[in-house]
């Protein structure tokens, strides 16, 4: 067990939240790290306990649950961008697409059965993916995309060490990185000159975790390893190399109803959407606290 900052890798850190219960049932303690305000466990797992409980999270996963390259529609685009949330597959494609230059290589860190490789190879990259589960990365394979059993940052194929990009992605798995600092480091080395990162995670200064009903392992799982917020990400992104390009607040649609009220279908998904328009408008307003982060940073140290 670790009972260090995953950036920092010190222990000058103050409690956030106690007794926070994890997936299993036991409770653990939520620090904040003093000076890159990264919130983590204390005590976490180190990478051989993270190995095993791996091995036995996803060993009945049906990895066909959903189909990875299910095409993006396209239809009443205008719409279907404003009432959608801000992280869905159509609005990260256009927020890309704006953004740079979709050609060379990119790669997304831990891609499971390739979703985003497949959004990626949509946009016009050589789209590449690294998944340390090998029955994901086969699922992937059996769709035609180029996803690499991998555990960053430490075993990376030799055909993908080779390859520089110009967009490596992150797509909610930087929690699991267990040293934070190391991996945001070999990312700024793989990429180009001027290429970018791209990021988005749930952030610890969320609504959903104001009060005791949401626990931070409910999201996260037992074996995370620092939860980001807004601070938290620009201190790392800076410490390693990137400079931020732009900041986008992601969010979760959610409903103006109560569980137990019964209206016709319809009318329930015009007030979902409705609720998704509204919190993308006040998360817009309320960085610190909103739901989601989405982070494009710009390489602008290293070779």
């Amino acid at each position: 067990m670790l009972h260090n900052c995953p950036f920092c890798h010190h222990e000058n850190s103050t409690l956030y939240k106690n007794d926070e219960e994890l997936r299993e049932g036991v409770f653990c303690d939520i620090f904040e790290c003093k000076e890159c305000k990264t919130f983590y466990p204390c005590p976490r797992m180190d990478e051989n306990e993270i190995e095993a409980f791996h091995s036995r999270l996803y060993t009945h996963e049906k990895y066909s649950q959903s189909d990875p390259t299910k095409p993006v529609s396209q239809r009443n685009i205008f719409f279907k961008k404003l009432i959608s949330p801000i992280g869905s597959d159509r609005n990260i494609m256009d927020f890309i697409r704006r953004s740079m230059d979709t050609k060379g290589n990119a790669l997304d860190i831990g891609a499971f059965t390739g979703r985003f490789v497949y959004i990626l190879k949509s946009l016009g990259f050589n789209a590449y993916g690294l998944e340390k589960d090998k029955g994901a990365s086969a699922f992937a394979a059996e769709k035609g995309l180029d996803v690499f059993v991998s555990s960053f940052p430490d075993n990376i194929s030799a055909e993908l060490s080779q390859i520089g990009f110009s967009l490596i992605t992150v797509m909610e798995t930087i929690y699991y990185f267990s040293d934070l600092k190391k991996s945001l480091t070999k990312i700024n080395d793989m990429l180009h000159p001027g290429g970018f990162l791209l990021i988005k995670c749930h952030q610890g200064k969320s609504k959903y975790y104001k009060g005791d009903k949401n626990s931070y392992f409910k999201r996260y799982g037992d074996y995370v390893q620092g939860i980001p917020t807004l601070a938290s990400i620009r201190y790392w992104l800076q410490e390693t190399g990137f400079e931020v390009q732009h900041k986008v607040i992601g969010t979760s649609p959610r409903v103006f109803l109560l569980d137990d009220v019964k209206i016709p279908s319809f009318l329930y998904k015009i007030l979902n959407r409705i609720g998704s328009l509204h919190s993308k408008i006040n998360d817009s307003l309320h960085t610190e606290n909103a739901d989601q982060l989405i982070v494009l940073a710009k390489k602008t140290k290293g070779n």
